[in-house]
C-alpha cells in the first residue's frame, strides 16, 4: 500500500464521494435490459365466437411470464444491493477509529513484543536447523517493517479522524484494494464477451438478426442489446454500483436466455440466422411496453445505430412506431419485416426473408416506417412527400395487416408449401396471432421453472456476498494486531493478513462465479443449438431442451463448487455461504480453507438460516 500511486489533491483518489457520508443506493437502472423490459405481454387475436381458447391459453402463459419476470426483477434487486453495500464505506469512521485504537494497544506490546522477537532472533542465529543468520536477521526486519506499519497505521488515523477516507487511513487502504480487484472484475466480462464471438460477429441466442445470411440491415435488435448494455456501463461508472456494473450486465444476459428468449418464442415463433423476423421484432415490442420515457426509448434507438440523440424524436414517424399508442398488430410485423438503411433513417426494402410474400409495394410500407417525415404539420411540405409515396398521412402500414386465416392465406398461401422463407413468415405471422397455444404454455411454464431457481439460489448467493463486506471490516480494524503478529513471526498473523486480502476480494469471487454460471449457460445453449440442422428452426422438443439449458448450467456449477469445496449452492446454508466459503478457500492457508463449506453453512445454521434444509 506505501508503494502505491500518490493520491490526487484532496486525498480522495478512490473514494471521492465518501467525503462527509456514504453514497447511498443510486444505480441508474434505465438502460438495463433487465430493468428496462419488465412488461412482458403477450399478443392474440381470437377470432372464435364462444370458445375463446387462444385468448385463455395467453392468459395464462402470460401470467406465468409475468411471475418469471417478477422473480428476476427480486433477484435483480438482491444483487444489485449486495454490490452496493459497502460496510468499508458505511462505517469508515468508526473503523478509523477503532483501528487508531487497535494500534495504540498494539503499540503497549511492542516491547514485550520486541523481546519475544530478539529471544527468537538468538535462537535462529545459533542454530543452523532454525535458519541460522539468515533467518535472525529476516525475522528482525520483518519486526522492523511491521512495527513501523503499526505506527504508521496509528498516525494516520489520529491525523485524519474528521477525514476517515482521506489517503493512507484504513478504509482508505481497503477500498483502494477493492478497486484492483474491481478492474480484474471488468476483465472477467470482457473474457465472456470474447467467447461469444464466432467468426468475429457477435453471437447471441436471443437477437441473432446481425447476421449476414438473415439481411435484416443496419438496424436490428442485436445493436440495440449491445447500445443498452455500453450505455448502462457508462452511466454507472461513478455510482454505488460502479464495481458491480458487470455483474449486473452477466445476470441480465442470463436473464436474456432463461425469459426473453422462451417469451420471443411464444410471442413470434422461432426463427433462424437465415430468418430473423421473430429476433427482429421482439425488442421492439419490448420496448414499446417498455416503461421508460418516450424519450429514452427514442434515445437507445439511435444510440443503436451511431446517429447523435435526438435525430428521432416524436414529431418524426419513425418515432411514433417505436413508441405507438395504436395500431401494435400491423406496426410490429413491420418491425420484423423492414430492413433499414442509411443509419436506421431510411428504407426501401423488406427484408429477404420477407421478398416471396404476396403484399402490396411493402416497400414503401418500410420507407415510411423509418421515414424522418414530420407528422406536426399535416398540411405542409412534408404531407406532399407522403403523397409522393403514395401514402396518406392518415395511412397506417395495412399491407403488413394479418387477422387470421384469410389474410395469411392471401399473402402468403401460395408460396408457403413451396419456399421456406414463406414458411417461416407463415410461423412468425401465426405465432404473433397467438395460433402456437402449445408452445406459449411451455415456454411460460419452463420460463417460470427457470426464474424461481436463479432466485432460489443466487439470491441467497448475493446476500451471503454481504458477510465479505463485513468481515473485510473486521479484519481492517485489526490490521494493526495483524501486523504485530506478523513482525513476531507468529503464522496467526499471516493468516490473518491472507483472510483480509481474499475478503478484499469478495465482490470479485462473487462475480467470477456469476462469470462462470453464464458460460456453463452458453456453452450449454450451443451444445443444444449444433443438433438443429443449419438454417433451419429448433422443433419443439428441442425448444423446451433451450429452455431448459439454465437449469442444467445450473446443476453443472452446483457439482463444481461442491467439488472445489465452496458449498452446495441447492440449499439455503450452501448459497449464503458461498461466498464466505470461497474468501476462506481464496486465502492460500490449509487450515482455514480445510472443509470451508461445512464451517460456513455450519455457522449460517447456528443463526436460524437452512435448518430444514
Amino acid at each position: 500500500m506505501l508503494a502505491a500511486p500518490a493520491p490526487e489533491p484532496g486525498g480522495h483518489a478512490t473514494l471521492p464521494e465518501l467525503k462527509g457520508g456514504c453514497a447511498k443506493y443510486d444505480e441508474e437502472q434505465d438502460f438495463l435490459p433487465l430493468n428496462r423490459w419488465k412488461n412482458v405481454p403477450l399478443h392474440t387475436v381470437d377470432n372464435a365466437w364462444i370458445l375463446k381458447t387462444r385468448q385463455f391459453i395467453t392468459m395464462i402463459a402470460e401470467l406465468l411470464f409475468m411471475l418469471a419476470s417478477l422473480a428476476w426483477q427480486i433477484d435483480a434487486v438482491l444483487q444489485g444491493s449486495s454490490y452496493s453495500f459497502d460496510m468499508i464505506c458505511t462505517a469508515a469512521g468508526p473503523i478509523n477509529s477503532v483501528a487508531r485504537t487497535m494500534s495504540l494497544y498494539a503499540s503497549w506490546f511492542l516491547i514485550p513484543a520486541w523481546l519475544f522477537v530478539l529471544l527468537s532472533a538468538i535462537k535462529r542465529w545459533t542454530s543452523s536447523r532454525r535458519g541460522g543468520a539468515a533467518a535472525a536477521i529476516r525475522l528482525l526486519m520483518t519486526f522492523s517493517a511491521a512495527t513501523g506499519m503499526v505506527f504508521f497505521i496509528g498516525e494516520q488515523s489520529d491525523e485524519h479522524q474528521d477525514d476517515p477516507t482521506a489517503a493512507y487511513t484504513v478504509p482508505w487502504m481497503a477500498a483502494t484494494v477493492q478497486g484492483w480487484f474491481a478492474g480484474a472484475l471488468e476483465s472477467l466480462y470482457d473474457l465472456r464477451r470474447i467467447g461469444l464471438l464466432e467468426d468475429g460477429k457477435k453471437r447471441s441466442p436471443v437477437f441473432y438478426d446481425n447476421h449476414a445470411e438473415g439481411g435484416a440491415g443496419e438496424v436490428t435488435c442485436a445493436a440495440l442489446e449491445d447500445a443498452l448494455y455500453a450505455r448502462y456501463l457508462a452511466d454507472n461508472e461513478n455510482t454505488s454500483l460502479r464495481e458491480g456494473r458487470q455483474a449486473m450486465v452477466q445476470l441480465s444476459k442470463m436473464w436474456e436466455v432463461s425469459l426473453v428468449r422462451p417469451w420471443q418464442i411464444a410471442q413470434f415463433g422461432e426463427g433462424s440466422e437465415k430468418h430473423p423476423s421473430p429476433a427482429h421484432a421482439s425488442c421492439r415490442y419490448l420496448e414499446a411496453h417498455s416503461d421508460v420515457s418516450t424519450e429514452s426509448k427514442m434515445e437507445a434507438f439511435d444510440l443503436s445505430v451511431g446517429n447523435p440523440p435526438g435525430t428521432t424524436n416524436r414529431e418524426t414517424l419513425r418515432g411514433w412506431y417505436i413508441d405507438p399508442a395504436d395500431g401494435e398488430q400491423i406496426i410490429m410485423i413491420a418491425w420484423g419485416a423492414c430492413k433499414a438503411e442509411a443509419g436506421g433513417r431510411k428504407s426501401t426494402q423488406v427484408i429477404p426473408q420477407w421478398r416471396p410474400a404476396d403484399l402490396t409495394n411493402p416497400n414503401k410500407a418500410c420507407e415510411v416506417l423509418y421515414s424522418d417525415i414530420s407528422t406536426s404539420d399535416p398540411d405542409g411540405e412534408e404531407t406532399a412527400k407522403l403523397l409522393t409515396l403514395g401514402i396518406s398521412p392518415e395511412a397506417t402500414l395495412s399491407t403488413f395487416y394479418f387477422n387470421g386465416g384469410d389474410e395469411l392465406k392471401d399473402k402468403l398461401g401460395e408460396c408457403v408449401a413451396t419456399n421456406v422463407a414463406c414458411r417461416a413468415n407463415w410461423d412468425f405471422v401465426s405465432a404473433w396471432l397467438g395460433a402456437n397455444q402449445a408452445q406459449r404454455i411451455t415456454q411460460g411454464v419452463m420460463a417460470l421453472i427457470v426464474s424461481f431457481a436463479m432466485l432460489f439460489v443466487m439470491g441467497p448467493v448475493a446476500l451471503g456476498q454481504t458477510i465479505s463486506s463485513v468481515a473485510l471490516a473486521g479484519l481492517v480494524m485489526l490490521l494493526p494486531v495483524t501486523m504485530l503478529l506478523i513482525g513476531m513471526g507468529l503464522p496467526q498473523g499471516m493468516r490473518l493478513l491472507r483472510l483480509t486480502g481474499s475478503s478484499a476480494a469478495g465482490s470479485f469471487l462473487f462475480g467470477l462465479a456469476l462469470t462462470i454460471l453464464t458460460m456453463f449457460v452458453d456453452v450449454t445453449y450451443q451444445a443444444i443449438d449444433t443438433t438443429v440442422r443449419e438454417g433451419t428452426a429448433p422443433g419443439f422438443f428441442q425448444q423446451v431442451a433451450q429452455g431448459a439449458a439454465p437449469l442444467v448450467a445450473l446443476f453443472l456449477f452446483k457439482r463444481l463448487s461442491r467439488i472445489l469445496g465452496m458449498g452446495d449452492i441447492s440449499t439455503t446454508s450452501g448459497a449464503l455461504g458461498f461466498t464466505g466459503a470461497a474468501m476462506l478457500r481464496a486465502s492460500g492457508d490449509r487450515r482455514l480453507g480445510r472443509h470451508a463449506d461445512q464451517r460456513m453453512a455450519s455457522s449460517i445454521r447456528r443463526i436460524g438460516f437452512g435448518r430444514h434444509r
